[in-house]
């Protein structure tokens, strides 16, 4: 029996490689999903930190979600979490995550969220864990185990991915 192994930076790299190397046919659901689950990698990847928030994202095009952009044309991201006042605690969202949710969010999303949601992804936190596990399984192999994903619960002091992933 091999002995599970901590998911490294290194290894969400290649989850996400693999993804995007297998696109579905443009205008299906299985295409918008695959948007959704490059945009989750990216975000992990990029901003790992952030990653037990993820379930509760909020996006409105208005501009008043937590994902949101700028004056300047720039991806910014609001705290949840912030303890000062949210619509200072922002900061900008890395490029390849801009890149990602642009595309997301011309077409992808509306055909997995409910117009009226609120809600980036529309999963619940366990749900983004399941399916993190899933692309970590299928494209990269079984041998990370389900503690050394993500800890989307929020209950881990981890920063999301173990060993020494740093990051928004």
């Amino acid at each position: 029996m091999t002995a599970r192994q901590p998911l490294t930076r290194s290894a969400v790299e290649t989850v996400l490689m693999r993804v995007v190397e297998c696109p579905p046919r443009v205008g299906t659901y299985d295409h918008a999903r695959w948007h959704r689950d490059i945009l989750l990698l990216a975000w992990v990847l990029h901003h790992p930190r952030r990653t037990p928030e993820l379930p509760f994202i909020t996006w409105k095009p208005d501009n008043s979600g937590h994902a949101y952009l700028s004056e300047n044309g720039r991806w910014m991201y609001r705290d949840i979490k912030s303890t000062v006042d949210p619509m200072r605690a922002s900061y900008r969202l890395a490029t390849p995550v801009a890149e990602v949710l642009t595309a997301y969010l011309d077409g992808a999303r509306n055909k997995l969220v409910k117009a009226e949601s609120d809600s980036l992804f529309s999963m619940q936190s366990g749900h983004l864990q399941y399916r993190l596990l899933t692309l970590i399984e299928r494209y990269y192999g079984k041998e990370v185990g389900m503690a050394e994903v993500i800890a989307l619960q929020g209950d881990s002091p981890s920063t999301g991915i173990r060993k020494g992933v740093t990051g928004n």
